[in-house]
């Protein structure tokens, strides 16, 4: 099921993506802390993966009441990677930028990662600072690293994602881009190996002055918790067979894939390559001890 409020209207400049499954206890916040960005011209395109809770009816209810939200329904679960595709797919925006169902933004979060694209036509995200919270919406004592690759060789760039975190995975991104990268792997490390696929097409931004607020949902203490998350029926990201013995198998595959499918001098690719068979053993090593 669809629901489009903007047919008549012109494509907007950005295209917001929210997936959900079972967001009712947020959602409404949420909603509420996009429609108030101090830029306007974007429109908020939900697709719910057959949500059980009241989250139906809370995106019926805000797609009716504001022209900017389009709303899709799954009616079976299709896991998380044909979701989030979903509503890349609905987009109709020179910009893109996907946004969880529970999350909150500083009202300058989109306007201030535009700027950054508009004066910088080479690279191709923009992203803010972040911040957890908690149910209550207060500040949560934990760290959360942010880098701009301005400046940077090719391989600062892609090493700068191969050690940082994924949250720039949720800032603004230029659409020609990501459809350029394939879209949204169906694998465990999907967010790692998109943002390698953009950082080897060009610069990934920040701008400290905006921020995402990222609510904490999950208490995994460990790695095995994690992966099990992977495996479960809603996320459906570790496949079948080997895949789910061996859910990060395909990762270093996908990465290699990302350099050589790149458009970069071949020699550049060569010693992205060794130093990439170099890191992964550590990289997985470390991966095991945060969950």
């Amino acid at each position: 099921m669809d629901i489009k409020a903007n047919n008549d209207k012109a494509l907007p400049r950005v295209s917001i993506g929210m997936p959900v499954y079972n967001e009712a206890a947020y959602l409404e916040k949420t909603i509420s802390s996009l429609l108030d960005q101090d830029f306007t011209d974007f429109e908020l395109v939900i697709s719910d993966n057959a949500s059980t809770d009241k989250t139906r009816q809370i995106c019926e209810k805000a797609a009716a009441t504001d022209s900017r939200i389009r709303f899709h329904s799954f009616e079976k679960n299709q896991g998380v990677k044909a979701n989030f595709q979903k509503t890349l797919d609905m987009a109709g925006g020179e910009y893109f930028m996907w946004a969880a169902g529970h999350d909150l933004w500083s009202k300058n979060f989109i306007s201030s990662c535009l700027k950054l694209l508009d004066a910088h036509p080479k690279a191709v995200l923009a992203f803010g600072s972040s911040a957890w919270i908690g149910p209550d919406d207060k500040a949560i004592n934990k760290e959360c690293g942010w880098y701009d690759t301005r400046g940077m060789s090719l391989a600062g760039r892609f090493f700068c994602v191969f050690w940082g975190n994924m949250h720039p995975i949720y800032g603004l991104i230029r659409k020609k881009a990501l459809m350029q990268s394939l879209g949204v792997p169906e694998m465990v490390g999907a967010d790692l190996v998109l943002l390698t696929r953009l950082a080897l097409m060009g610069d990934l931004l920040c701008d400290p002055s905006a921020t995402w607020y990222r609510r904490m949902m999950r208490h995994e203490a460990t790695y095995k918790e994690k992966v099990a998350r992977y495996k479960s029926r809603e996320f459906q990201l570790a496949g079948k067979g080997l895949g789910r013995l061996f859910p990060l198998a395909a990762l270093p595959l996908e990465l290699g894939k990302a350099v050589m499918n790149a458009k970069i001098p071949a020699d550049e690719k060569t010693s992205l390559l060794a130093a990439l068979i170099a890191s992964i053993p550590i990289r997985y090593v470390v991966g095991r001890k945060t969950p």
